[in-house]
């Protein structure tokens, strides 16, 4: 299973502004982490994801971050290629795996593993293979 560069990653994704977080020195205080996973709003009848707060995603990303911080292993993140009708473009797209990357970032983790779909030459800019971003 390739290993992607969490900092090359980013350089498209930004899992704070997708989580509607922001870093801050108060940020691992009084917030427990949050090790069960709750599925997304709308895979049960009648979830309509209230639960999903802020708390939750902070607990989230400190339990990924504590995780990762001391050298343990997470599930893969799931990354693809922007696609427009026939056209596959060498922009990553996050599946899967938004609060594993905060947690990445939060602890300084340089490699996550990554279960990928898309561009080869993508691939290979993301697992450090390649030294220049690819072209469309």
């Amino acid at each position: 299973m390739p290993r992607i560069i969490v900092a090359r990653l980013v350089e498209w994704i930004d899992p704070w502004a997708v989580l509607r977080l922001r870093i801050a020195p108060y940020f691992t205080r009084a917030v427990p982490p949050i090790e069960a996973y709750r599925g997304d709003p709308g895979m049960h009848l009648h979830d309509k994801g209230l639960w999903r707060t802020a708390f939750y995603h902070r607990g989230r990303v400190l339990h990924f971050a504590e995780v990762l911080a001391a050298g343990e292993e997470v599930d893969p993140i799931s990354v693809d290629c922007e696609c427009d009708r026939w056209n596959i473009y060498p922009v990553p797209v996050l599946l899967d795996g938004y609060h594993r990357l905060a947690g990445a970032l939060l602890s300084g983790t340089e490699t996550l593993p990554v279960v990928y779909g898309g561009r080869v030459d993508l691939l290979s800019y993301l697992t450090g293979k390649r030294r220049n971003r690819p072209h469309e």
